[in-house]
């Protein structure tokens, strides 16, 4: 239903803003029950507030805004158009003409094989950063970000390597 006029006014005490029509939706499971305050609009599911009940209290998390979601997809194209220069284009230039499938199928096989190895090395290393506090699990992703970066270091300079390389016919 609709926020009482006294919720509001907590909240915005707090400096939390309330979307204009916000509405509750109940969100409970086993563990916990919580609220979302959401806005009526096409940002209803990715905009609003999430209250849920901690110990005796509240605790108040904002959900993603339209800045996140545009981060997320700049970062999206980023890496489709480096994955296809890289995987795609850059085999096709340096081999025999009549080798590009093989040389396309090469390295769509390596490059299905290194992202199944990223995928278990970081879940390894954010599992292995999870901490328990107040009885909520948290995960620390210091570990598993310094991997991306350098594993991202990495490419951008085995890359580089490519620079001057010429077709062999």
């Amino acid at each position: 239903g609709s926020l009482k006029p006294s919720v509001i006014q907590a909240l915005e005490a707090q400096s939390i803003r309330v979307p204009d029509g916000a509405q509750v939706v109940v969100n409970s499971d086993d563990k916990r029950q919580s609220w979302l305050l959401q806005s009526e609009g096409w940002l209803a599911s990715v905009r609003g507030l999430r209250v849920e009940a901690v110990g005796d209290g509240l605790q108040v998390y904002r959900k993603y805004d339209f800045t996140h979601m545009l981060g997320f997809s700049f970062f999206g194209f980023g890496l489709g158009g480096l994955l296809v220069f890289l995987g795609g284009l850059v085999a096709i230039d340096i081999c025999p003409k009549n080798a590009s499938g093989a040389a396309m199928g090469f390295v769509g096989l390596f490059s299905y094989l290194g992202a199944s190895i990223q995928d278990f090395i970081s879940g390894k290393l954010i599992e292995a950063g999870k901490v328990t506090v107040n009885g909520q699990v948290t995960h620390e992703f210091g570990p598993a970000i310094t991997f991306w970066f350098c594993a991202a270091t990495m490419a951008v300079l085995l890359a580089c390597t490519l620079w001057r390389v010429k077709a062999r016919d």
